[in-house]
């Protein structure tokens, strides 16, 4: 799972991203109104889309982390 995660993180705060973007566009537009409900429904989503990103970017670092201490203390692959 914290393989996945790290591969996605950026994907995952992209997409987080676009969400409370839109939810600031249809809230903003005149013409197209969307009900609370379904706003806050993709708000939901947008936080859980960065705090899986963020949390991808923590395993990958942890990662990257274990691979140098690994190389300076001799134990290379």
């Amino acid at each position: 799972m914290r393989k996945w995660l790290g591969r996605f993180s950026y994907s995952l705060l992209i997409i987080g991203g676009v969400m409370f973007y839109q939810v600031y566009k249809w809230q903003t537009s005149v013409d197209q109104k969307i009900p609370g409900w379904q706003a806050l429904l993709i708000v939901i989503g947008g936080v859980a889309c960065i705090a899986l990103g963020m949390q991808g970017i923590r395993y990958r670092h942890e990662q990257i982390r274990a691979d140098i201490s690994g190389e300076q203390n001799g134990n290379r692959d």
